[in-house]
């Protein structure tokens, strides 16, 4: 589809529907964390992934594209979760964790350079180093008494293997729309059940559904239906109706969104310091995103319904 036929500007129900999807995975880190002052980082996401799989019955079996599948499962959802709520549990905030993980579009970026020889240019060059030495400069002064070097690190690698999925998507010759999308959380939910019958056996599960805490069924059931089904369901809908430029910097309000509630719900500190560092990283995805997401058009190759 071609950017010139879509919509010009977002409609008010486009622009509620944005908003929405964005303020819920705001939202998520901040579930997360809540339920896991209970939950093992793999019970949690065993229950969540759980929820996708009855969607199963409602999409089509893919008829190409399954290795990619596997590894958008093992990067975005296995082993970038796996990380980001080991990380919280270690005592990085959520609000922390959101600005950290807005590295993801730069790896995104330097990793489409390394294995699809993209041009990296001074100005990618000039975003990545401003953006990480906002991120380290916020670790080294970091007002939360529990912050750990090693959670921090985690957050790194797990927006490392966020930007390893969208080479993984680049690289996949398959239309990316729901389908995919309950696909792969599938797939997640056998990774993240194998892993927790290894480390855990079956009595944490088996604990869980004979005494469910309201905290933990909440955060499961938002995290999963809210965030990973309805939110993206949506999501993918507005990039096939409307241009990504139109659509994409609102993502930029997420790492705020989380900041604020962490600040209500966990005591996270808002200081000066950490809005403009987060701020910093932001302006550094917008600029640029203005070639890697908008001018590629390698994502409405991809959110884009097939025509002819």
């Amino acid at each position: 589809m071609n950017n010139d036929s879509l919509p010009k500007n977002l409609s008010l129900g486009a622009l509620i529907a944005v908003l929405f999807c964005v303020t819920v995975w705001g939202c998520n880190a901040l579930f997360v964390k809540a339920a896991l002052q209970t939950l093992d980082v793999s019970t949690f996401y065993t229950l969540r992934f759980l929820l996708v799989v009855p969607f199963l019955f409602m999409v089509k079996l893919p008829k190409k594209g399954w290795i990619n599948i596997v590894l958008l499962a093992l990067s975005w959802n296995f082993g970038c979760y796996l990380l980001l709520g080991t990380a919280l549990t270690l005592g990085i905030l959520p609000g922390e964790q959101m600005i950290i993980f807005q590295l993801s579009p730069l790896f995104a970026v330097l990793l489409s350079t390394v294995f699809f020889k993209e041009k990296f240019s001074v100005k990618n060059m000039f975003c990545l180093s401003v953006a990480f030495s906002s991120v380290f400069f916020l670790a080294q002064k970091s007002s939360n008494p529990y912050f750990s070097f090693t959670g921090f690190f985690m957050s790194i690698f797990a927006a490392l293997l966020w930007g390893m999925g969208v080479c993984f998507i680049k690289k996949s010759k398959c239309q990316q729309d729901f389908s995919f999308t309950v696909w792969i959380g599938s797939v997640s939910f056998l990774f993240f059940s194998v892993y927790e019958v290894c480390l855990n056996g079956t009595h944490k599960l088996v604990h869980f559904l004979e005494t469910p805490l309201f905290v933990e069924v909440v955060s499961i059931l938002f995290t999963s239906l809210l965030g990973s089904v309805l939110a993206t369901y949506i999501w993918v809908k507005l990039l096939k109706t409307y241009a990504s430029e139109k659509v994409v910097p609102f993502l930029y309000l997420a790492p705020f969104i989380t900041l604020f509630l962490s600040c209500s719900i966990f005591g996270e500190d808002i200081t000066w310091l950490k809005v403009s560092l987060g701020l910093m990283v932001a302006m550094c995805l917008y600029i640029n995103s203005r070639n890697f997401y908008f001018k590629n058009s390698w994502q409405e190759k991809f959110f884009s319904k097939k025509e002819g």
